[in-house]
Order: C-alpha cells, then sequence, then structure tokens
C-alpha cells in the first residue's frame, strides 16, 4: 500500500498566501500526480482551492495555490494519491491542517473637507486604510449619526462620504465625534476597532436688534445676544 506524508504548514502569511507550494514524502507513488485540495476546517470541509503535485524521488511539491483571497482562519490540506499493480488501485491519502494569517488592514487617518463645521452642515468624511477594504463594510458614525454610503477614491484604500447635516449636540458642545467601529477586507476578514477623530463645532453669536440708541442711553448703552 502507497503512503505519503504531508510537511507541517504551521502558519502561511501575506508573503506566501498568493503561490504557497505544499511539500511531502510519498512511497510508491513515484511518477505518480497526487491531488492537492484545500478545504476549511469546519464541519462543512468546504474545498476553496485545488492543485497538484508529481511525486519524484519519493519526495513531491505542489504547484503554487492561492490562498490571498481567503478569510484568516484554519484549513486543512488532503493529498491524494493512486497506485495501481496488477489492476489493483491502491489509495494513499493524508491531511494536515493550517492556519492562514495575512495581515488586516487598518484604519491609517481621517479627515473632513473643512477643519470645522457649523451645525446643520453638509460634512465629506475621508477614510484612508493600510489596505484595500469594502466600503459596505466601513462602520462609522459622526456625532452618533451613521456614516454610509462611503465611494472609493481612486482606489479601496480611500474612501469618502458626505454627511448631509452637523448634528446639534447643543450649545455647549465644542467638537463632534467621528467614531469608526469596524470595516472589512475583500478576502472577508473582520476588524473591530475603536477609533475616534475630533471635528471641532464653529461657533456662532447673534447681536439682539437695536434699532435705535436714544440721548436717553447713548452714554452707557449695552449690547446683548447670545
Amino acid at each position: 500500500t502507497p503512503t505519503l506524508t504531508i510537511a507541517d504548514v504551521d502558519k502561511v502569511d501575506e508573503s506566501e498566501a498568493a503561490n504557497y507550494q505544499f511539500t511531502g514524502t510519498a512511497k510508491r507513488l513515484d511518477g505518480q500526480v497526487l491531488s492537492v485540495e484545500i478545504k476549511t476546517a469546519d464541519a462543512s470541509a468546504t474545498t476553496i482551492a485545488t492543485g497538484n503535485a508529481e511525486v519524484q524521488n519519493g519526495s513531491w511539491t505542489s504547484r503554487g495555490i492561492n490562498l490571498s483571497g481567503q478569510p484568516n482562519g484554519n484549513y486543512q490540506v488532503v493529498v491524494t494519491g493512486t497506485s495501481t499493480v496488477d489492476g489493483i488501485d491502491m489509495e494513499a491519502q493524508q491531511q494536515r491542517e493550517f492556519e492562514l494569517e495575512q495581515a488586516l488592514p487598518s484604519l491609517t487617518s481621517a479627515s473632513f473637507d473643512k477643519p470645522h463645521h457649523l451645525v446643520g452642515d453638509p460634512v465629506e468624511v475621508t477614510l484612508t486604510f493600510s489596505k484595500a477594504v469594502k466600503g459596505d463594510t466601513i462602520q462609522a458614525t459622526l456625532a452618533g449619526a451613521a456614516v454610509s454610503g462611503f465611494t472609493m477614491q481612486g482606489d479601496a484604500k480611500t474612501w469618502k462620504a458626505e454627511v448631509a447635516s452637523l448634528a446639534d449636540l447643543g450649545d455647549t458642545v465644542l467638537s463632534a465625534i467621528l467614531a469608526v467601529s469596524g470595516f472589512g477586507d475583500d478576502s472577508g476578514n473582520t476588524v473591530t476597532v475603536d477609533q475616534q477623530y475630533t471635528l471641532p463645532i464653529t461657533p456662532t453669536l447673534t447681536i439682539a436688534d437695536v434699532d435705535k440708541v436714544d440721548e436717553s442711553e447713548a452714554a452707557n448703552y449695552q449690547f446683548t445676544g447670545t
């Protein structure tokens, strides 16, 4: 009966994920082509990638398999080979679990279209990330109101959205808080954060109607307002 082994994988990181080559040994399978399947490690064991490897001198190395589009987590590599002797097919199969651990995106900056805004004004919010994210996964609020409808700016690292009206938080509040709580990348990874940025609220004042200042008031007139 033929046998085979899979070399320990441990973790596959971002530098390897786009073209990972699994390796191992095999006995009584020289010259045979092994099938290589990558499956999810959950109960569904869904196949997410396939490849093959030719056995030469008792060793095998798979052709590069692209795992970069998959979310981080645990997977299984399943390797199968068959030899035929006197019309009898004999199968060898091994599997090994490994972890895919690619770098997650991070929020590197947030900015506004103006350095300060009046209550009730529209506000443009721009978020910049370390790597590509999906705009519809960005979770953010400004002054407690949801920020949505992000549009991509050049590439999927930069996204912009407009808040129609800056909420009134009260006369004594000096700034509004942009809070970003999460986002996701194209591979399906979800990042939870707690990042806050401050938008100063433009101060305002009024002068009460004066109309006329007559002789009885002119020597010591006091203007008022809010």
